[in-house]
């Protein structure tokens, strides 16, 4: 009797700290972060159909690379960048953080200014573990190249002043009616 009450408690301890284990939050593997955002690099134009399918896979991985960044930021915090390391995780941290936020300023600005995103962001960078001046490159590819909805441009103005990015020294930023 004494043996199957051992066995009972053991058990419901190991099933306890299987789920804590699991509840914990798991660092992301930056280098495959960044293995992915370099992946499906079609350079070749001669057969269009293979470019743009490699194109739109390249796109989805950098867009799954920005989801996962702005989920860890929301659950630990924004990852440390700055500090460079020719080598090793440092390295992969930082490229694969900057080279992500970088990207999706080229093909989808507007996830910047999603009320999850700059929610996180917007706490992040009141906590110190962002700095803004650090999305200004991104911000500057996609202002360069990409037009806003219209109905974004008083959420787009009021974060950019609330994170305190000089709005003048960017491109001006471009808007479009769009059908809702």
């Amino acid at each position: 009797m004494e043996n199957l009450k051992e066995s009972r408690i053991s058990g419901i301890l190991s099933i306890v700290i299987f789920l804590l284990m699991g509840c914990q939050s798991k660092e992301l593997d930056y280098c495959k972060m960044l293995e992915l955002d370099q992946s499906h690099v079609c350079m070749d134009t001669t057969d269009m159909i293979k470019f743009q399918a490699e194109r739109t896979i390249r796109h989805e991985l950098i867009k799954n690379n920005f989801k996962e960044l702005i989920e860890y930021a929301d659950k630990n915090r924004f990852p440390e960048m700055g500090k460079l390391d020719v080598s090793g995780i440092d390295s992969c941290r930082n490229w694969a953080v900057f080279i992500t936020c970088f990207h999706i300023g080229q093909i989808e600005p507007q996830l910047f200014f999603e009320e999850k995103t700059i929610e996180v962001l917007t706490r992040e960078i009141e906590k110190g573990n962002l700095e803004s001046s650090s999305l200004f490159t991104s911000f500057r590819e996609g202002f360069r190249n990409h037009e806003f909805c219209k109905s974004q441009e008083e959420i787009i103005q009021s974060t950019l002043e609330k994170w305190e990015i000089n709005i003048n020294e960017l491109p001006e930023v471009r808007y479009k009616k769009c059908s809702m």
